[in-house]
């Protein structure tokens, strides 16, 4: 990916959460322009999926710094699903 010099994705599972990340140190995006400007079907979708898991998406990004998305969620004990 063009001005992408470091990826990295991780999940963590402890006291019955979960948290997966994804990062890089790219191009980076203003968080308002896409968030409140025109509509971003990529991270509607993601938004969409996460909630569909019982999780929550956040994103975090400015430019020239890059971006980092968390989706953050609990794990039911009785089998192992999202909640």
């Amino acid at each position: 990916m063009p001005g992408i010099k470091r990826k990295r994705s991780s999940d963590c599972r402890q006291r019955g959460e979960f948290i997966l990340e994804v990062s890089d140190n790219g191009l980076g995006f203003d968080e308002a322009a896409v968030f409140h400007g025109a509509v971003s079907f990529g991270f509607e979708g993601m938004n969409r999926w996460a909630e569909s898991i019982g999780a929550k998406l956040d994103v975090q990004s400015k430019p020239a710094h890059g971006t980092n998305i968390f989706v953050r969620g609990t794990i039911t004990e009785q089998d192992g699903s999202h909640e």
